[in-house]
């Protein structure tokens, strides 16, 4: 119980289950694509290879897809598995038809307990947030709870990442504890539950580990979880898991040599390998500033998801823990973000992420000629470049100190570009004529 003294209070404890009647309400309200997936396909755990179930059905149920990591769907599939058992869903959505796609993410009980995983890994990343600081630590605890990112990303898209966030974070935190090994196995797996974690298995490894002999094994180790999960689903079918978009995305900004494209993310990310090898000193802050960057450029080079944005978090919120600077930097980007999602995400509104909205929006949001669709995006688009920019700038620059003094503002300051993302969305609810209920 030592990890939750900082919850000594009653009242800290009450404010906590009243935010957490806030996430329930938006676990209910809000639907996306994704989750079909996430609880259809994982149910097919024990009675079909789950890659090989997604190609021969894709044709009957354009929704499917298996496009992650086995892990992810051993870990869905037993949950999944568990709740229908308990008969906390109803299990005769399944098995209505055999794409039974708006019957399953348009159901309230469905929603809440897909999401309630999520909802307990945010939990547990928040608490293990704390035991980073030696003071304030309820403060800091609500700086990464009510993280508007995190909340919009877990508890209204009810995407997967955060429970990769939280290996991320614990992998991190057995860095900084000097436990390798256990460092290796849960950077590992974060990259078995989605791929993007492995990108930061190098940098860990160079700076963590004195010897090429102690490199390698950590690499090995941060491996095994993969290993593991696929070995439970060994098909040709697999192999789909590497064609999807967040690794193919690596390569859409490139560059030619002669006949050869080269990855713009890849050139700065050994370049990143280059720097850390010279680099003699190599302490924990050296470790988050070098993970921090990788996924930095990963935003600035790649067209991202708004979920993957999750993954700079870890090393961001910690960096902002410890620089002013960073922190006001990092919440003057919250705005653009809801901007990015609202205005230019593919998806959000013709992909149904509203529950009660099933139509496109865009053509209402510019129907009266104020904006065009190219200004709003160089807007959002070089608003981000610049932050990003910046980031980078003031990670390498900027005198980092342990344990800076918090104030309520650090908490209070990012939620604001959420309520006003959340009042843009009760607006297009109004107009729509729709009800979340």
């Amino acid at each position: 119980m030592k990890y939750f003294a900082f919850l000594h209070k009653k009242s800290h404890i009450i404010l906590i289950v009243i935010i957490t009647v806030f996430f329930g309400l938006l676990m209910i309200s809000f639907s996306s694509p994704d989750i079909f997936g996430m609880i259809y396909v994982s149910e097919k755990l024990f009675t079909q290879n789950i890659y090989d179930f997604v190609l021969q059905n894709k044709a009957v149920c354009p929704w499917l897809e298996a496009p992650f990591p086995p892990l992810y769907y051993i870990f869905m599939g037993l949950y999944v598995i568990g709740i229908k058992f308990l008969h906390l869903v109803p299990n005769v959505l399944f098995t209505l038809n055999k794409c039974p796609i708006w019957e399953l993410t348009l159901n309230a009980s469905i929603l809440f307990w897909t999401k309630f995983p999520l909802l307990i890994f945010h939990f547990l990343s928040a608490v293990l947030f704390t035991r980073f600081f030696s003071k304030q630590k309820f403060l800091w605890f609500l700086f990464w709870f009510l993280n508007p990112a995190i909340i919009f990303v877990s508890f209204a898209g009810g995407y997967f990442d955060i429970i990769g966030v939280f290996f991320i974070l614990l992998s991190l935190w057995y860095a900084r504890s000097h436990n390798l090994p256990l460092a290796a196995l849960s950077i590992g797996i974060a990259g078995a539950l989605k791929h993007h974690p492995f990108l930061l298995v190098l940098p860990m490894a160079i700076i963590l580990c004195s010897s090429f002999k102690d490199r390698i094994r950590f690499i090995l180790l941060s491996i095994i979880p993969y290993c593991i999960g696929a070995a439970f689903f060994l098909s040709p079918s697999l192999m789909h898991v590497f064609q999807f978009s967040e690794n193919y995305r690596l390569f859409d900004l490139s560059f030619f040599i002669g006949q050869t494209k080269v990855s713009i993310f890849f050139f700065f990310y050994f370049l990143i390998l280059i720097r850390l090898v010279i680099n003699q000193r190599k302490t924990f802050e050296d470790l988050v500033i070098a993970c921090f960057l990788v996924f930095l450029v990963f935003l600035t080079t790649v067209f991202w998801f708004h979920n993957w944005f999750l993954y700079i978090l870890p090393t961001a919120l910690l960096l902002a823990s410890r620089s002013k600077k960073i922190n006001i930097t990092l919440t003057l980007f919250y705005p653009i973000y809801f901007a990015y999602i609202i205005f230019l995400f593919p998806g959000i509104y013709d992909h149904g992420m509203l529950r009660p909205i099933l139509k496109t929006f865009h053509p209402i949001i510019f129907s009266l000629g104020w904006f065009s669709m190219d200004t709003v995006r160089q807007i959002i688009l070089s608003s981000s470049l610049a932050i990003f920019v910046s980031l980078g700038y003031l990670s390498l620059h900027e005198s980092l100190k342990q344990d800076r003094e918090i104030w309520l503002g650090d908490v209070l300051f990012p939620l604001l570009s959420f309520g006003g993302c959340l009042v843009v969305l009760l607006i297009f609810i109004f107009v729509s004529g729709s009800s979340f209920f």
